[in-house]
């Protein structure tokens, strides 16, 4: 069974995400803008390969997120910045 092999796989890569910003949190560390677009990309990369992270200028980036993509943003815990993610993505002004 290839999905359920598929999601188990990434099920594991998500608590590595997960623990990864808990540890730079709990570290007092910052996130740079560079380490932010490689983790979003490695995520993208494992999960679902028909959404991309598009460079638009320096510093700026568009994502065009697939179906799967945005189902799996819905269905995570409500909080403000998922609200705010969310409102910036063109599927989520289209509802």
């Amino acid at each position: 069974n290839y999905g359920s092999t598929r999601t188990l796989t990434f099920i594991g890569h998500d608590e590595y995400y997960r623990q990864e910003v808990d540890r730079v949190q709990t570290l007092g560390r910052f996130i740079s803008g560079s380490d932010l677009q490689v983790f979003v990309e490695d995520f993208i990369s494992h999960y679902d390969r028909k959404s991309e992270l598009i460079a638009e200028e320096p510093g700026r980036y568009r994502l065009n997120a697939s179906d799967k993509l945005v189902r799996f943003i819905v269905e995570q815990p409500e909080d403000d910045q998922k609200s705010e993610f969310c409102r910036r993505l063109p599927y989520f002004a289209l509802l």
